[in-house]
């Protein structure tokens, strides 16, 4: 890669991805099974950013049938809210 991560995260409430987390009103928080989302530093600041900004915070729960396709274009739309933010901080 190209890109300096170290720069972009010397300051993380300037850096692009906490600006895309500020330019939204919603956040969802996706649990694994392997460990805890909340023992990794850099998700523990995602949460504290949103919590600071006043978002709403949803939790995803396991896969219910029938909801895979609404999962997907849920993921997708997410993505490009992320990826606009990045791009027009």
């Amino acid at each position: 890669q190209t890109l300096d991560i170290a720069r972009l995260i010397s300051h993380p409430r300037e850096s692009p991805f906490a600006a895309a987390l500020r330019s939204v009103s919603q956040v969802m928080v996706v649990p694994t099974h392997n460990t805890s989302i909340y023992t990794r530093i850099w998700c523990i600041y995602e949460a504290y950013l949103a919590v600071e900004c006043g978002h709403v915070i949803f939790t995803a729960r396991p896969w219910v049938r029938g909801t895979r396709r609404s999962a997907v274009v849920g993921f997708f739309v997410a993505l490009l809210g992320v990826a606009v933010g990045l791009w027009n901080p």
